[in-house]
């Protein structure tokens, strides 16, 4: 059975159905962050704390995570939707393994203490 839009899914924008290409030994996604630096560079002071949070505990809630950065529940979730905008992930768990991918989960103790 064949539908009218051919092999393309009419609900994804068009540069997300194109394949990226990628370089030896490095991640490229399609909104071009290919490690950790790219990853830092598109983020506010306030957004690396709570990833940092997050990402030293990925069980951690948002109730945990503004307990340890001494911030509000609100707080928390508003920072969570500015990264998942500004990285293009959708949850928590996407987030995790983009900041795995891009080696953030390597220095992300570092932004904990500003």
């Amino acid at each position: 059975m064949s539908s009218s839009f051919g092999d393309r899914r009419p609900d994804l924008p068009a540069s997300a159905q194109q394949p990226v290409a990628r370089a030896p030994g490095r991640v490229e996604r399609g909104n071009d962050m290919v490690d950790w630096v790219d990853l830092v560079a598109r983020l506010t002071a306030g957004e690396l704390r709570v990833l940092a949070a997050l990402i030293g505990d990925p069980a951690r809630t948002t109730f945990e995570a503004a307990r340890l950065l001494c911030v509000s529940k609100s707080c928390i979730r508003f920072h969570l939707g500015n990264i998942y905008r500004k990285t293009g992930v959708r949850n928590k768990a996407c987030l995790l393994l983009l900041c795995k991918e891009l080696g953030f989960d390597r220095v992300a103790e570092r932004f904990l203490s500003d």
